[in-house]
């Protein structure tokens, strides 16, 4: 993955932080004007979405970054089977 989409993906990721601040804190104020049970549950609710996704970005992150290793791998592999190849052509046409 390119620092653009990189770039792009941690402004993504620090705008869900702040709405989810913000959801977060309406809820709170919300529990403690009126706390009732439905309202703890939503507080409990909206606090295992954010784990939940905080964890998938985690796993996106690690997932995009052994890609980014595997692909390198590869390029690299490619790079000494070519030349390989060319030592090889070489000495059969010397």
């Amino acid at each position: 993955m390119n620092s653009k989409d990189n770039n792009v993906l941690d402004v993504e990721e620090y705008k869900f932080h702040i709405d989810f601040e913000t959801a977060s804190k309406i809820i709170q104020d919300w529990y403690s004007h009126k706390p009732t049970k439905d309202m703890q549950r939503l507080y409990n609710a909206f606090t295992n979405i954010s784990v939940y996704v905080t964890q998938m970005q985690q796993r996106q992150r690690v997932y995009d970054e052994q890609l980014s290793k595997f692909r390198s791998a590869k390029l690299r592999a490619v790079e000494r089977a070519r030349i390989a190849e060319d030592k090889l052509n070489n000495i059969e046409n010397a």
